[in-house]
């Protein structure tokens, strides 16, 4: 279960990320 929180907020930073570099490229 930890395991799985921990990917799982991995995976929610990574698109956080993703999502800002786009508006970046973007601006």
């Amino acid at each position: 279960w930890l395991a799985t929180g921990a990917w799982d907020k991995g995976e929610a930073a990574s698109a956080r990320a993703a999502a800002l570099i786009a508006a970046v490229r973007a601006g």
